[in-house]
Protein backbone atom coordinates (compact mmCIF):
# COMPACT_ATOMS: atom_id res chain seq x y z
CA UNK A 1 0.00 0.00 0.00
CA UNK A 2 1.15 3.31 -0.63
CA UNK A 3 -0.86 4.73 1.89
CA UNK A 4 -1.92 4.10 4.81
CA UNK A 5 -4.66 1.84 6.00
CA UNK A 6 -6.23 0.41 9.61
CA UNK A 7 -5.09 -2.87 10.84
CA UNK A 8 -8.42 -4.83 10.96
CA UNK A 9 -9.83 -5.85 14.39
CA UNK A 10 -7.01 -4.06 16.05
CA UNK A 11 -8.31 -1.26 18.64
CA UNK A 12 -6.83 0.03 22.37
CA UNK A 13 -3.18 -0.16 21.28
CA UNK A 14 -0.46 1.29 23.26
CA UNK A 15 2.69 0.33 22.21
CA UNK A 16 3.71 -1.15 18.35
CA UNK A 17 6.90 -2.33 16.66
CA UNK A 18 7.72 -3.40 13.40
CA UNK A 19 10.77 -6.38 12.60
CA UNK A 20 11.50 -7.60 9.71
CA UNK A 21 8.00 -9.43 8.02
CA UNK A 22 6.17 -8.57 11.29
CA UNK A 23 4.32 -6.18 13.78
CA UNK A 24 3.33 -6.89 17.03
CA UNK A 25 1.33 -3.98 19.37
CA UNK A 26 0.45 -3.78 22.60
CA UNK A 27 -3.00 -3.64 24.03
CA UNK A 28 -4.48 -1.61 26.99
CA UNK A 29 -5.37 -4.90 28.42
CA UNK A 30 -1.51 -5.89 28.30
CA UNK A 31 -2.26 -8.14 26.18
CA UNK A 32 -0.08 -8.57 22.62
CA UNK A 33 -1.26 -9.17 19.08
CA UNK A 34 1.22 -9.91 16.55
CA UNK A 35 0.77 -9.94 12.45
CA UNK A 36 2.79 -10.99 9.19
CA UNK A 37 5.32 -13.09 8.32
CA UNK A 38 5.62 -16.25 11.05
CA UNK A 39 8.31 -17.97 9.76
CA UNK A 40 10.21 -19.13 13.12
CA UNK A 41 6.56 -18.49 15.50
CA UNK A 42 7.31 -14.75 15.55
CA UNK A 43 3.79 -14.27 16.02
CA UNK A 44 3.99 -16.27 19.34
CA UNK A 45 0.77 -17.81 18.80
CA UNK A 46 1.94 -21.68 18.67
CA UNK A 47 2.10 -21.57 14.74
CA UNK A 48 4.29 -20.99 11.79
CA UNK A 49 1.40 -19.96 9.74
CA UNK A 50 1.64 -16.53 8.52
CA UNK A 51 -1.42 -14.27 9.48
CA UNK A 52 -3.10 -10.89 7.57
CA UNK A 53 -5.06 -10.16 10.56
CA UNK A 54 -3.22 -10.07 14.47
CA UNK A 55 -3.13 -12.92 16.13
CA UNK A 56 -3.13 -13.28 19.79
CA UNK A 57 0.25 -14.03 21.24
CA UNK A 58 -0.18 -17.19 23.39
CA UNK A 59 -0.07 -17.08 27.17
CA UNK A 60 1.16 -13.60 27.54
CA UNK A 61 -0.39 -11.17 29.25
CA UNK A 62 1.21 -7.95 31.55
CA UNK A 63 3.21 -6.68 28.40
CA UNK A 64 4.37 -2.73 29.16
CA UNK A 65 7.09 -2.61 26.37
CA UNK A 66 7.92 -4.78 22.93
CA UNK A 67 10.28 -5.00 20.22
CA UNK A 68 9.91 -6.69 17.17
CA UNK A 69 13.53 -7.61 15.60
CA UNK A 70 14.47 -9.21 12.32
CA UNK A 71 12.81 -12.95 13.20
CA UNK A 72 12.02 -12.73 17.28
CA UNK A 73 9.89 -10.65 19.10
CA UNK A 74 10.76 -9.30 23.00
CA UNK A 75 8.44 -8.12 25.74
CA UNK A 76 8.86 -6.48 28.65
CA UNK A 77 6.00 -7.21 31.30
CA UNK A 78 4.99 -5.71 34.38
CA UNK A 79 7.09 -7.54 36.93
CA UNK A 80 10.67 -6.38 35.08
CA UNK A 81 11.03 -9.77 33.22
CA UNK A 82 11.25 -10.40 30.05
CA UNK A 83 9.56 -12.77 27.11
CA UNK A 84 11.02 -13.64 23.50
CA UNK A 85 9.45 -15.68 20.68
CA UNK A 86 10.42 -16.66 17.49
CA UNK A 87 14.05 -17.65 15.93
CA UNK A 88 16.65 -18.80 18.56
CA UNK A 89 19.51 -18.72 16.27
CA UNK A 90 23.09 -17.04 18.43
CA UNK A 91 20.91 -17.27 21.77
CA UNK A 92 18.88 -14.49 20.29
CA UNK A 93 16.22 -15.04 22.94
CA UNK A 94 18.09 -15.55 26.18
CA UNK A 95 17.24 -18.68 27.28
CA UNK A 96 20.12 -20.39 27.41
CA UNK A 97 19.17 -22.28 24.02
CA UNK A 98 19.46 -21.34 20.20
CA UNK A 99 16.13 -23.52 19.25
CA UNK A 100 13.20 -21.81 17.66
CA UNK A 101 9.95 -21.12 19.53
CA UNK A 102 7.13 -20.08 18.52
CA UNK A 103 5.40 -19.16 22.08
CA UNK A 104 7.22 -16.69 24.51
CA UNK A 105 9.67 -17.67 27.05
CA UNK A 106 11.32 -16.57 29.84
CA UNK A 107 14.66 -14.71 29.55
CA UNK A 108 16.70 -17.11 31.87
CA UNK A 109 18.11 -14.51 35.09
CA UNK A 110 16.84 -11.22 34.06
CA UNK A 111 14.81 -9.24 36.30
CA UNK A 112 14.35 -5.25 36.80
CA UNK A 113 14.09 -4.87 33.14
CA UNK A 114 12.59 -1.21 32.15
CA UNK A 115 12.86 -1.18 28.23
CA UNK A 116 13.60 -3.72 25.95
CA UNK A 117 14.84 -3.75 22.51
CA UNK A 118 16.05 -6.24 19.50
CA UNK A 119 18.36 -6.27 16.58
CA UNK A 120 18.83 -8.35 13.87
CA UNK A 121 19.71 -11.41 15.67
CA UNK A 122 20.21 -10.09 19.57
CA UNK A 123 18.07 -8.40 22.28
CA UNK A 124 18.62 -6.02 24.83
CA UNK A 125 17.29 -4.52 28.14
CA UNK A 126 17.83 -1.76 30.44
CA UNK A 127 18.08 -3.04 33.55
CA UNK A 128 16.04 -0.34 36.67
CA UNK A 129 19.30 0.06 38.08
CA UNK A 130 20.73 1.69 34.84
CA UNK A 131 22.98 -1.09 33.31
CA UNK A 132 22.25 -2.61 30.01
CA UNK A 133 22.18 -6.25 29.14
CA UNK A 134 22.39 -7.45 25.41
CA UNK A 135 22.62 -11.64 24.60
CA UNK A 136 22.42 -13.28 20.91
CA UNK A 137 24.57 -12.79 18.02
CA UNK A 138 28.31 -10.78 19.09
CA UNK A 139 30.34 -11.25 15.72
CA UNK A 140 30.41 -7.63 15.71
CA UNK A 141 30.64 -6.57 19.20
CA UNK A 142 26.77 -5.90 19.46
CA UNK A 143 26.40 -7.56 23.03
CA UNK A 144 29.07 -4.99 24.15
CA UNK A 145 30.90 -6.95 26.57
CA UNK A 146 34.30 -7.35 24.82
CA UNK A 147 33.95 -9.97 22.92
CA UNK A 148 32.63 -11.38 19.74
CA UNK A 149 31.39 -14.33 21.14
CA UNK A 150 27.42 -15.26 21.02
CA UNK A 151 25.74 -14.92 24.35
CA UNK A 152 22.89 -17.03 25.19
CA UNK A 153 21.69 -15.40 28.27
CA UNK A 154 21.37 -11.80 29.32
CA UNK A 155 25.15 -10.15 29.82
CA UNK A 156 26.39 -6.96 31.12
CA UNK A 157 27.57 -4.53 28.94
CA UNK A 158 30.57 -2.89 29.70
CA UNK A 159 31.22 0.75 30.64
CA UNK A 160 27.10 1.33 30.72
CA UNK A 161 26.24 2.13 34.07
CA UNK A 162 23.76 4.97 33.18
CA UNK A 163 21.14 3.67 30.64
CA UNK A 164 17.68 4.90 30.23
CA UNK A 165 16.84 3.77 26.32
CA UNK A 166 18.74 1.30 24.75
CA UNK A 167 17.97 0.69 20.43
CA UNK A 168 19.18 -2.43 18.55
CA UNK A 169 20.54 -2.30 14.64
CA UNK A 170 21.13 -4.69 12.77
CA UNK A 171 24.37 -5.43 13.92
CA UNK A 172 25.05 -2.78 16.42
CA UNK A 173 23.50 -1.41 19.75
CA UNK A 174 22.81 1.80 21.18
CA UNK A 175 21.56 3.29 24.40
CA UNK A 176 20.90 6.91 25.48
CA UNK A 177 22.50 7.86 29.36
CA UNK A 178 20.62 9.27 31.76
CA UNK A 179 22.84 12.11 30.86
CA UNK A 180 21.55 12.73 27.38
CA UNK A 181 24.12 11.07 25.12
Amino acid sequence: RSTPVTVTGLSNVVAISGGGAHTCAILSDTSMRCWGSNSFGKLGNDSTVNSNVPVIVSGLSGATDLSAGFDHTCARLTDGTLRCWGAGGDGRLGNGETEIRDVPVPVTGLTGAVRVTTGAYHSCAALGDGTLRCWGRNDGGQVGDGTTTARLTATAVLGITNSVWPAGGGGFTCAVTDAGR
